[in-house]
């Protein structure tokens, strides 16, 4: 009789193998790639998308992103970040038009791995690098709403709702937090309702973004005529979207929130 162990393990070995035989040149073509990548100080934005595609792995790209996959995870678990920056740029020339690989190395960075940094100075660096991410994954996806969405909330939750990442922000790029996380959320939103009509909680988290950024000014500057101006404009842009959805819950509370903070000054 038989062994259907044996048997199992012979289909099993010749499976390894003719993986291993696919998996070689493949790998080649990788560290091919990456050589020249790290030789010519190429970035992914310099590549065309048609020559890194053929000249580098071919019928094979599939492969060589499942198998990049795998090498980035194994990296993030062993703490190689800077390996992993090649990796993740590597992957997004074999996949620029799939907004979520962006999106997802861009949340690896700006999150998972500045979480893993003590001083909020090293933090900082990467959630920039994800910032960056981001935008480079936009000039690949120009129409994407979740990138333009996943690039106000970097801003919005990651930069606005810490004191040292907001203070570095202004210092370097003179802009503001919550009004870039409206600027980008508002984008988002825009793409979304050409896609498949209004969404209330966008709308509610783009005039969310432009009342913490009043109150960032009342704080800052105590300039009150200038902070009411952005509250007077989230006033009426909540009044209207109450009318949309009348028994919104997080509407109503964003009305009852601005009304009570223009009342601290009689209006």
């Amino acid at each position: 009789m038989a062994n259907p162990g044996g048997r199992t393990k012979c289909i099993a070995a010749a499976v390894v193998a003719v993986s291993l035989a696919l998996i070689v040149p493949v790998q080649l073509s990788i560290d091919s790639l990456r050589a020249k990548l790290v030789k010519e100080s190429v970035m992914p934005t310099q590549l065309p998308l048609s020559a890194a595609s053929s000249a580098a792995l071919g019928g094979f790209r599939g492969i060589a992103v499942d198998i990049l996959w795998m090498q980035s995870d194994s990296m993030l678990i062993e703490k190689q970040y800077y390996q992993l920056m090649t990796y993740y740029q590597l992957i997004s020339i074999l996949q620029p038009n799939f907004p979520t690989v962006w999106q997802f190395n861009a949340w690896n960075l700006a999150y998972n791995i500045s979480a893993e940094w003590g001083r909020p100075e090293e933090k900082w660096l990467w959630v920039k690098k994800g910032i960056e991410f981001t935008k480079e994954g936009l000039r690949y996806n120009p129409d994407s709403p979740d990138l333009y969405f996943f690039l106000g909330w970097i801003y919005f939750h990651k930069i606005g709702g810490d004191d040292y990442f907001t203070e570095r922000l202004e210092q370097e790029s003179r802009v503001y937090p919550n009004l870039m996380a409206y600027t980008y959320f508002s984008k988002a939103l825009e793409l979304v309702r050409k896609l498949r009509g209004d969404d209330v909680r966008l709308s509610e988290l783009c005039l969310r973004a432009l009342f913490r950024h009043g109150k960032a000014v009342l704080k800052g500057t105590g300039n009150v005529p200038e902070a009411m101006r952005f509250y007077d404009e989230v006033l009426r842009g909540a009044e209207q979207l109450l009318v949309q959805y009348p028994d919104d819950p997080a509407v109503i509370g964003l009305l009852s929130e601005i009304k009570a903070e223009r009342a601290k000054f009689g209006r």
